[in-house]
């Protein structure tokens, strides 16, 4: 199961439709409002921040994995097990070349 909110919803639903059915796209709000929806169920919650916080609310609940770009970040500390996505530092330095 894939949870994000906004573009990282975005990225979860593409999770979804590539893996044709066998993982599911979710609501962080969802999971916190609903926490038996992730028993027995691997979650990764994606967030390049790791300060949504119904990301955050939702990972004190199940605590699996975060994908984000920070292993430090809010998200990243309550999770059991974190993904770094290495694109972060270099979106940053195209965007402060173009200023």
């Amino acid at each position: 199961m894939f949870a994000g909110s906004g573009d990282s919803f975005a990225v979860a639903m593409l999770a979804e439709c590539h893996s044709r059915g066998l993982v599911r796209a979710a609501d962080p709000l969802e999971l916190y409002k609903n926490p038996q929806i992730t028993k027995s169920k691997d979650v990764y919650f994606v967030s390049v921040s790791g300060s949504t916080v119904s990301n955050i609310l939702a990972a004190k609940k199940s605590r699996d994995t975060a994908i984000t770009s920070d292993h430090s970040n809010k998200l990243a500390l309550l999770s059991d097990n974190v993904i770094q996505v290495g694109a972060w530092p270099e979106i940053t330095r195209l965007c402060q070349k173009k200023t």
